[in-house]
Order: structure tokens, then sequence, then C-alpha cells
């Protein structure tokens, strides 16, 4: 008998997990009462939560255009 599982089911409990993950960050990001900005590598911000919003006084899309200044 064989435990191991079929390619196509790891892939499938492997995207269940990403999603899971996906769903937990999202929720983690939009309710926190932390600021939280995303920025990529070169300091570009990408996104910014509504406790960032209110602290900086700025929209989400204010925020990602001006960056860090």
């Amino acid at each position: 008998m064989s435990l191991k599982r079929s390619d196509k089911g790891n892939a499938s409990m492997r995207e269940a997990d990403r999603d899971t993950s996906e769903d937990r960050f999202q929720s983690l990001f939009g309710h926190s009462i932390d600021a939280i900005l995303i920025s990529r590598s070169d300091g570009a911000i990408e996104a910014a939560n509504a406790a960032a919003c209110l602290l900086f006084g700025y929209n989400e899309a204010e925020i990602c255009v001006n960056g860090r200044t």
C-alpha cells in the first residue's frame, strides 16, 4: 500500500495552502490596527493598509505615488 499522493493531488493541496495563506495575509493587512506598507526592493510603495492611510493622512493611491518622502 502506498501512502504517497499523486502529483495532481499534491499540486491541489499546494494551491489550497497558497489560497489559505493569501486569505490570511489579506485579513491581517486589511484589519490590522498597525500601519503596514508593502514596498518593492527599490523602495517604491505598492500598497498601504487603512491604518497607514489614517496615520499619514493620505489615501492609498497618494501614499503609493508620493512614496517615502
